[in-house]
């Protein structure tokens, strides 16, 4: 949990994935850190008052109180995908946390996969938005079985992929016994936004978690509204993090 607050520290925004907590934990993730808020949702069914095995999944976004009178919940109505919606100097920009489903190389995976970008085209075109950013883990890489519909679900909402096309070469998976690593948690962002990313990393030296986050710093992303807000901190982060649900339960 440390590391989450750290990102907090560094950061206007933090985006979360598999932070397997409940549904009833959910408010945990608003107590991180003393000057943020946070909107999540749960992928754990307790309808039957019965958890059977370990939690998983999840998605979540943290912001600062500061941001809050300009920040609105999206319903997504999907543990994949946690929203926002945020008043910037683009206007209304809607800002998504995407965990996509993994790739077990059967049929069912692929059409997991094409259902979850189909709710993310259709958020995009029912919210009054002008901008969006989509990020987090999409379980693909170039090349990958589901690059093709990475590369419509870009098409299709006209985004770019904007750690790609800044970082030369990077990874942001990389597994326990560091034998292997992959690029597979992505920055999407609307070309105007893109223009504006002034700078974009991925932090390798975050350990607590077997995905890296990837950090991007927007310049004059704020609506003239927001200029008594004081701010220097790289609006975005996106952090894949599995081992959050564990440190919050032990807290």
């Amino acid at each position: 949990m440390f590391e989450v607050y750290q990102l907090c520290d560094g950061h206007d925004l933090v985006l979360l994935q598999e932070h397997w907590l409940l549904p009833n934990e959910l408010q945990l993730l608003s107590e991180v850190h003393a000057d943020f808020l946070a909107y999540g949702a749960s992928a754990v069914d307790i309808g039957s008052n019965i958890l059977v095995g370990r939690p998983y999944g999840g998605t979540a976004i943290l912001y600062k109180k500061t941001l809050s009178d300009h920040i609105s919940p999206v319903q997504t109505d999907d543990p994949r995908l946690t929203g926002i919606k945020i008043n910037t100097r683009y206007g209304p920009s809607l800002v998504l946390s995407v965990y996509m489903p993994t790739d077990y190389h059967d049929e069912d995976s692929l059409e997991r996969y094409v259902e979850v970008c189909s709710k993310i085209n259709a958020l995009t075109a029912e919210c009054d938005i002008v901008d969006c950013i989509v990020t987090g883990d999409f379980n693909c890489s170039v090349g990958s079985r589901f690059y093709n519909n990475f590369v419509d679900l870009l098409n299709v909402n006209k985004l770019v992929c904007s750690d790609i096309n800044k970082i030369p070469q990077a990874f942001t998976y990389c597994n326990g016994d560091h034998s292997c690593t992959s690029w597979i948690d992505h920055i999407l962002c609307s070309k105007a936004i893109d223009a504006d990313i002034t700078e974009i990393n991925v932090l390798y030296d975050y350990i607590s978690s077997d995905h890296k986050p990837l950090s991007i710093k927007i310049g004059r992303v704020l609506n003239s509204v927001w200029e008594h807000i004081e701010s220097s901190n790289p609006p975005f982060v996106t952090r894949c993090w599995r081992s959050v649900d564990d440190v919050l339960k032990i807290h």
